[in-house]
């Protein structure tokens, strides 16, 4: 279908302000040169980022100037421009994808003021605190125990001993606290 140009004083005739017309252009939602804008291409351009959520006067301009001019508001599909697969995706969907980022952002935080979620690095400084401290004990048992259990010739004392040993070593790392806590 052919190129239907409007000007931009023909389409205040149908409701909308110059200001808003150029507005629009400032923004990058329609294309305007030398006053004049092809009213279908502009009015695909609208619909395709459109808020379903607004009415946009614009768009409603455009339907009723091509419906005078006797053209159909929307453009066959063989004329429509495709989208470019490269082309950066629509306000709409950029908007929508940061409001669930922002979302996702304010239940974390407030997870973390229900002490419900932790910092990882947090975490991993506890455990590593926590790590070296069992290590640091159990290494230390053979030297501990050496000579309590080089005076016993009963199996089952030097069990017992060694047992006791290794349940204070569990005990005192079950009561592990960092600075912090």
């Amino acid at each position: 279908m052919k190129a239907i140009i409007l000007t931009v004083e023909e389409l205040t005739a149908y409701g909308v302000s110059k200001q808003a017309v150029y507005k629009a252009k400032a923004n990058r939602r329609i294309s305007i040169k030398d006053g004049r804008l092809d009213a279908l291409k502009a009015l695909a351009k609208l619909k395709k980022n459109q808020d379903p959520t607004k009415p946009d006067a614009l768009i409603r301009a455009l339907e009723l100037a091509l419906a005078d001019k006797g053209a159909p508001a929307e453009s066959p599909k063989a004329d429509r421009e495709e989208p470019n697969p490269s082309e950066a995706e629509t306000f709409f969907a950029a908007r929508e994808r940061k409001e669930r980022a922002m979302a996702d952002i304010q239940e974390m935080e407030a997870g973390k003021m229900r002490k419900e979620l932790v910092n990882a690095i947090d975490v991993e400084r506890v455990w590593s605190g926590m790590i070296a401290a069992a290590r640091s004990q159990l290494l230390a048992l053979p030297a501990n125990l050496a000579h309590k259990v080089a005076m016993e010739s009963d199996q089952i004392t030097c069990e017992e001993i060694l047992k006791d040993a290794v349940y204070r070593v569990l005990t005192e790392l079950s009561k592990y606290r960092t600075e912090e806590q």
